[in-house]
Order: structure tokens, then C-alpha cells, then sequence
């Protein structure tokens, strides 16, 4: 290994092709890479749960292609807002791209004999009586009242259907979304109404948008972490290279990958580069260290690098591969997007690390400094040391005892999520989507789906009879709240017939608006769907109404055998899926630690040191997910995340520590000499690279997405906790290991 070292630092040509190389081949693939605007990706999974949710979508559609124009302001129906909201209406039926309209001015009157069906609101309106007659039609339409128009009329609902089949692209998406601007402008709204613009497009369209945002943010912050570091420490131009050429490159390569291997950047991955950043400057920093040492006793820079290679890269060659596993455990995730994140910081873990050492070695000419970091503001090692030693067992007995009851409060956590945490904090979208949980009892539908057997035609009483006992389980599940205004192909029967009636006749649904009819029944598909708003609660709360609704449908279905009943929904999928991913994750995790913990034993080729570790790298994990109960934040699926990446960026110091101390006994140190000379050199360096993650993750609390930054709080407490773990938990834990049962201590040299 000492050769190859040597010549990668001795051959700087050689190395920078290597560099070179791989970096243009990376460039290759950042070309490629993509940001991600699926609204599914949260929730994508191979499983049952999953598959009726994208049936549904291919037999009745869903809301892919609707924008939601959401219009709110004191009383509505009154003349000014009345009149502002025709103009509106108008102007969005001239926008070209839209297919379909539907506001309340499409609501008609029932259907008499001899008369096509009269618009319950009529080009004139005579005088005040005439309004209120409009208002009281309006809000007692089974097809406007709760949907189009909120009961307290001060708010209604635009839907704008994009034209054709076509999956929308996010440029097409903006472009529409700017024509709607401009035709709420022009409708010249009075200054007390407000128009936001929600539906998938517009999302899709906001998460990228900021999906672009933070990358550029986070790069930006990543640079200036590098350049601080390095002029406040080593105060020299050189040392910015030498210690951020790496991590940098790093990156580069880890997105260059997810290029080439059709990857895109998602609301979860989107976190990558900061992590990455933060995992190369710790190694560039040790590295750096050690080669200002080396200068320090008068060896060349070339020597000099080569040593710190040489005594380092076992080390961080461990630290990389544990970081690894931990992300690495998430791929047995059943959501798409968690295996994928998992696999490029795995992957990134790995690629920073080899970018690292070959840009070091590339730049071993160029000045790091003449300082120590050591050197800076060390306090009296000695005296630690010697206090922790002496009471070595009652520390690790302590910590034990926390440690433990840490966990017990742990175990209280619960799963839960929210689907509107997933989009861009204050994004337009967001507060809409907000509105319409307040005022409609959601922003996006769950559907009971029935399929009816061969035997049975369209216009059988048992089909009506269904239908009417699916909406009365919903009804009754709902318990009187918004989740129990359901909407079926009866309640179209009943806005053409002007009667509640159980039958479906073809010739009601002649009259009605063939796109509504379509995503509510389907003849040919046997088919059909009753929908119900369901508020953004969290997937917690919604489980009992999903499971009611459920075990009704289970018990609908027994008594009418030959039909399919079945309840879907994004909120449905996602509460299915958020237990079982929890759950695997939380395994994923536990299989992740002694995996590392092997990989340790291996690389430090000792046990004793290997259980040392144990203890101080459970403390940060335990004392976050003891600290998510007491704060009542739930365990979602950014919480699992920041506790595996925490485990996997907590060893790394651990192993620095183990590495150091080791060596030290080699050199036939005793124990409080060797923990000593350890602490003493590493105090400054391990706070320092925690500062520096923790700044880096930090930079999440900066974006748009609250997961992101959540995950950003939750890592920069773990990797606090493991910092005071390290410093003053492993020591003790290092002189139990060290000292028998006499309180003797055992003889120096390798185990």
C-alpha cells in the first residue's frame, strides 16, 4: 500500500489525469441528470397498495393534469366578488391549453320535460332577491355545495383541465401556470380577494423550482464552509485546495454517477451534497493535519504526504466504509425513493473518499499551512484523562443506565407523515393546498372502487344499491366531519334529475358533463368510484377513518359477493406504506450495527476497542430518538434517515479516536499516556469537523422543504451528542476495556 501511495503522490501527472478523467466522464453524466417532479416518488412502492392506486389513476384518472385555481375572500355571492368571479371565469375558458373548465357557473338546474338543463347562474341577475335565490341553489347543489364553494361562500374552487394525453412537462407546466397569472390579472379581482394556484402541475413545477434552489444553496454554503475552514485554520490560499479539492470533487463524481445511472434529484436526496460535503472536509482535515505535522519535522511536502496517506488511510478508509453501511441499509426500503437515496450516499460515501485521497496526493506541493489545529485552544488533557480513568466504570455505568432508558422512551415513538410537508414551504401551492384542507376538508380525494360482475348492468338496482351503501360506510366512518361529503355518480343523477334517487339512469347521465361522468364510472371498465376529501391530518390520525371505511367494505363485500370493493387514495397508500417502511427501516438499521461493528473489528483488528465503541455511538441515536417523544415530533420517514446517517457520520470520529489510541499502545504508551496523547491531538480536530458538519447540515434549515430541513435539526443534535460522546464517554469506555477485574492495568501492545 506504502508503494502505491508513493506513487500516486510522487507521479502528481499521473494522479491529475486520474482526476481529470473520471471528472469529465462525471460532467458526462451531471448533463444527464435530471431534477424529479413525480408526485408519486414519496410514496412509490412494489406492493399491492401501490398497484390499485395506479389502476385507479389509468381507469378514472387523476389529477395530473388540474390545475386548482382557489379564490377566497369575504362573502363571494355578495355583487362586487359575484361579478369578480364571472370574470374570472371567463378569462380562464380563454386560456389556450385548457381543455375543461368547471367552476360553479357550470352548475345547471334540473332537467325538465321539453327544456335542455338551464345554468343555475344566469347571464343577469335582476335584483337582490334574484341573488339570493342563486345563493341558496348554489349552496344547496349537490354537484357545488363543499366542492365549488365552500359553505361559507368565501371560497370557491376553478378547476382547469390541460388539453390532450400527454405526460406535462414542468416547462409546459410554468408556461400554463404563467397564462393563468396572467388571466387572474386580467379578471381584475378586487384587492380583498385572493387567487392561488395549486393542482399537481403547479406542484410539480414548485418542487423543481426549489428542488434548483437548494442545490445552488447548498453548493454555495458547501464552498464557503471549505473556504473558511481552511483560511481560518491554516490561513494560507494552498490550504483551500488541499482541503477542499476533494470533498468537491466528490460530489462532482456521486452526481456524475446518478447521472449515468438515471437517477434524478429528489425532495429526499436533494440533502446529498451537504452530507457528502461535510464527510469530505472531516477526512481532508485529518489528512491536512497530519501532513503539517510531517512538515513541521522537517520531511518534503512529498514525504510528508505520503506519511499522512500512509497512516491515515486505514482510518478513513473505515470511517467511509461504516458511513457506507449506514446508508446502506436503507436500500432494503420498500419505497423506491429511499433505496435510491441510500445507494447514492452509499455510493457518495465511497466516491468522496477515493476523490479525497487521489486530490490530495495530486496536490501534495501545494502549501496546507504551518499550523497545528492541535494547537489551538487544547485544554489539560492530562487532567481529563486522569479524572475519566479513575472513574472510568462509574461513567460507562452512567451512560449504560442513560443509554438504556433512552431507549425505553424510544420505544414510544409512532409513525406518522403528512403529504403537504413533501412540497416547498410558503410556495404558493402550499398555501393553497392548505386552504382547501381548511375549507373543503382536503386538497386530494381517496376513492371506494367497486367492480361489478359480468351479470351486472349499469342501470341494476344492485350496482345503485352499492354505491348508495359504500357512501352511507364512508358517511357513517366520518363521524359528521368534511370526510363525509362523498361524491358518486348518484349525486350526478341527482343534480340532472332534481331528486336524491338510488337508480342510475343513462339517460341523466346524457346530460351530464362527460368528463365528470368519466372519472366517476366507467360502463365498459364495470367500474366505478365514490370519492371523499380527506384533510391532510397525518397518517396517524387518518387510520382509523381509513380503517373503518375499510373493514366496511370488507363486510360490504361478503354481502355481496361477485363484487370488488376496494379503498385507494394517495393518503391511503401513504398510511399503508408509512408502518411497514418505518418498520423495515428501523430493522435495516439494527442489522446496520453490527455490520459496522464487524467492519471496525476488522479494520482495528481488535475487540476490546471494537466493544468500546459500542456504547458512545448508541448514546447519539438514543438520545434523538428518545428526544423526538418528548418534543412529540413523529417518527416519519425523515427521522429513520437522520438516525442511520447519524449512526454512520457518528463512528467516524470514534474510529479516528480508536485509530490514534491504538498506535499510541503500540508505541508503548501506558493508558492514561496513550488516551492522553489522543485527546490532547485530537479535542480540536474532532470539535472542528463537527462544527463543520454540523454547519453543513445546517444549511438544510435554509430550504424549502421542511422534511429536509427537519432532517437538517435532527442530524446537527446527533452529531452534538456524539461529539461529547467521543470526548468523554469512549475514553472511559476505552479504560474498562483496558483495565481487569484487579484494577490492574493490562500490559500495552496490540490485543
Amino acid at each position: 500500500m506504502n508503494t502505491a501511495l508513493r506513487l500516486l503522490v510522487q507521479h502528481p501527472i499521473l494522479t491529475r489525469t486520474l482526476v481529470a478523467t473520471i471528472t469529465l466522464v462525471s460532467l458526462v453524466g451531471i448533463a444527464k441528470l435530471r431534477f424529479d417532479d413525480d408526485h408519486l416518488s414519496i410514496i412509490r412502492a412494489q406492493d399491492e397498495s401501490f398497484r390499485n392506486l395506479l389502476r385507479s389513476f389509468e381507469t378514472f384518472g387523476s389529477e395530473e393534469r388540474d390545475f386548482l385555481v382557489v379564490v377566497s375572500g369575504d362573502d363571494l355571492l355578495t355583487r362586487a366578488p359575484f361579478d369578480a368571479l364571472r370574470r374570472l371565469d371567463n378569462e380562464l375558458r380563454r386560456v389556450e391549453g385548457l381543455a375543461v373548465v368547471i367552476s360553479l357557473f357550470d352548475a345547471r338546474r334540473p332537467m325538465k320535460p321539453g327544456q335542455l338543463l338551464a345554468p343555475v347562474v344566469p347571464n343577469a341577475i335582476v335584483d337582490e332577491a334574484h341573488r339570493d335565490r342563486i345563493r341558496d341553489r348554489l349552496l344547496a347543489h349537490p354537484l357545488v355545495a363543499g366542492r365549488l364553494l365552500s359553505d361559507d361562500a368565501e371560497t370557491a374552487l376553478f378547476f382547469a383541465t390541460v388539453d390532450g394525453n400527454d405526460p406535462i412537462e414542468v416547462e409546459h407546466a410554468e408556461a400554463l401556470r404563467d397564462s393563468i397569472r396572467r388571466a387572474i390579472v386580467d379578471a381584475a379581482l378586487p384587492s380583498d380577494i385572493d387567487a392561488r394556484i395549486t393542482g399537481l402541475p403547479a406542484i410539480r413545477a414548485d418542487i423543481v423550482n426549489a428542488l434548483v434552489r437548494n442545490q445552488a444553496l447548498y453548493a454555495a454554503i458547501g464552498v464557503a464552509v471549505a473556504l473558511l475552514a481552511a483560511l481560518l485554520i491554516y490561513r494560507r490560499i494552498g490550504a483551500v485546495a488541499a482541503l477542499g479539492l476533494g470533498p468537491g470533487l466528490g460530489v462532482i463524481w456521486t452526481f456524475g454517477l446518478m447521472g449515468l445511472g438515471g437517477q434524478t434529484i429528489n425532495v429526499v436526496n436533494s440533502a446529498v451534497l451537504p452530507a457528502l460535503l461535510a464527510i469530505g472536509l472531516s477526512d481532508s482535515l485529518h489528512i491536512n493535519e497530519r501532513v503539517v505535522l510531517a512538515r513541521r519535522q522537517g520531511r518534503s511536502s512529498n514525504d510528508a504526504m505520503t506519511t499522512a496517506l500512509h497512516d491515515l488511510i486505514v482510518p478513513c478508509a473505515l470511517t467511509s466504509v461504516t458511513t457506507a453501511i449506514g446508508f446502506g441499509s436503507l436500500v432494503v426500503s420498500d419505497l423506491a425513493l429511499v433505496r435510491a437515496f441510500g445507494a447514492t450516499c452509499a455510493l457518495g460515501t465511497i466516491a468522496v473518499f477515493v476523490a479525497t485521497i487521489l486530490a490530495t496526493a495530486a496536490t501534495a506541493n501545494l502549501s496546507s499551512g504551518s499550523r497545528l489545529l492541535s494547537e489551538m485552544g487544547r485544554p489539560d488533557a492530562a487532567r481529563i484523562i486522569a479524572f475519566m480513568t479513575r472513574r472510568a466504570r462509574l461513567i460507562v455505568t452512567a451512560a449504560s443506565v442513560l443509554c438504556v432508558s433512552l431507549i425505553v422512551v424510544a420505544l414510544g415513538l409512532r409513525p406518522d407523515t403528512r403529504m403537504r410537508e413533501n412540497l416547498p414551504l410558503g410556495s404558493e401551492s402550499e398555501l393553497a393546498m392548505e386552504l382547501l384542507d381548511r375549507e373543503f376538508g382536503g386538497g386530494s380525494f381517496a376513492r371506494g372502487v367497486v367492480r361489478w360482475p359480468e351479470a351486472v348492468e349499469l342501470e341494476s338496482p344492485r350496482l345503485a344499491e352499492v354505491l348508495q351503501a359504500m357512501e352511507s360506510v364512508i358517511e357513517e366512518a366520518a363521524g359528521g366531519s368534511a370526510a363525509g361529503r362523498t361524491l358518486s355518480v348518484r349525486d350526478v343523477v341527482h343534480a340532472v334529475s332534481g331528486a336524491p334517487t338510488v337508480a342510475i339512469r343513462k339517460s341523466a347521465l346524457a346530460f351530464a358533463p362527460r368528463h365528470i361522468v368519466r372519472r366517476l364510472i366507467t360502463e365498459r371498465g364495470r367500474s366505478a368510484v365514490v370519492q371523499f376529501p380527506v384533510e391532510d391530518l397525518g397518517t396517524r390520525a387518518n387510520a382509523p377513518l381509513f380503517s373503518r371505511i375499510e373493514q366496511g367494505f370488507a363486510d360490504l363485500q361478503t354481502s355481496h359477493p361477485g363484487f370488488e370493493i376496494s379503498l385507494t387514495g394517495l393518503h391511503v397508500v401513504q398510511g399503508h406504506n408509512t408502518d411497514r417502511l418505518v418498520n423495515t427501516l428501523v430493522h435495516s438499521l439494527v442489522l446496520a450495527v453490527p455490520l459496522m461493528l464487524v467492519v471496525v473489528a476488522i479494520g482495528l483488528r481488535s475487540v476490546r476497542l471494537t466493544v468500546a465503541a459500542i456504547l458512545p455511538n448508541l448514546l447519539p441515536p438514543a438520545l434523538l430518538a428518545a428526544g423526538l417523544v418528548v418534543s412529540g415530533t413523529p417518527l416519519d420517514l425523515t427521522a429513520v434517515i437522520a438516525l442511520t446517517v447519524a449512526l454512520g457520520i457518528g463512528i467516524d470520529d470514534t474510529i479516528h479516536f480508536l485509530a490514534h489510541y491504538q498506535k499510541a499502545r503500540a508505541r508503548g504508551l501506558t493508558l492514561d499516556a496513550a488516551l492522553g496523547a489522543t485527546w490532547s491531538r485530537l479535542f480540536a480536530i474532532v470539535i472542528t469537523t463537527t462544527i463543520l458538519l454540523v454547519v453543513a447540515f445546517g444549511a438544510t434549515v435554509l430550504g424549502d422543504f421542511e422534511p429536509i430541513r427537519r432532517f437538517g435539526v435532527l442530524l446537527c443534535c446527533a452529531l452534538i451528542a456524539a461529539l461529547i460522546a467521543d470526548l468523554f464517554v469512549l475514553p472511559a469506555c476505552v479504560a474498562v476495556a483496558y483495565v481487569n477485574e484487579h484494577g490492574l492495568e493490562d500490559q500495552p501492545g496490540p490485543d
